[in-house]
């Protein structure tokens, strides 16, 4: 099996199991409390905080889906790299700043966070990837 097919599956993987995060934001944010951000005081991880991680989660499995998708359009392989970036610097301040984010949730955030932005960054460096040229649609020529 080829690298980019395999990391077309891990994308997709990863952003399916993204989608119980969703849920969970929007109906059981005790999962959050008792788990990634255990931490801190229980009162900060309210319904409020669910519902926006929920929101946030589904436009980060928007994102991913189309890198599983699409893995050689550029603009979509550089949002995700800045999504993973904003994610493993939310749980790193949350961790070493705030206190508030537990080791396993951090660990978890470094599993898929940093191991798919560090793998995107390597296919990248090592020219693994080549990315599909995309032509404004103003120079396309109409018949």
């Amino acid at each position: 099996m080829k690298e980019e097919q395999v990391f077309k599956y891990w994308a997709g993987f990863v952003a399916f199991w993204r989608v119980f995060s969703i849920v969970n934001g929007f109906f059981n944010v005790a999962v959050f409390r008792d788990n990634m951000y255990s931490n801190g005081p229980g009162s900060e991880v309210t319904n409020l905080f669910g519902r926006m991680f929920a929101c946030w989660t589904s436009v980060s499995v928007t994102l991913l889906t189309g890198l599983a998708l699409y893995p050689r359009c550029k603009p979509i392989y550089v949002m995700n790299l800045v999504a993973f970036a904003v994610a493993l610097f939310h749980y790193l301040t949350e961790y070493f700043v705030y206190q508030t984010a537990s080791l396993m949730g951090l660990m978890l955030i470094f599993l898929f966070a940093g191991g798919t932005g560090t793998w995107m960054i390597t296919r990248w460096v090592l020219g693994w990837i080549k990315f599909d040229v995309m032509v404004p649609a103003e120079s396309v020529k109409k018949n």
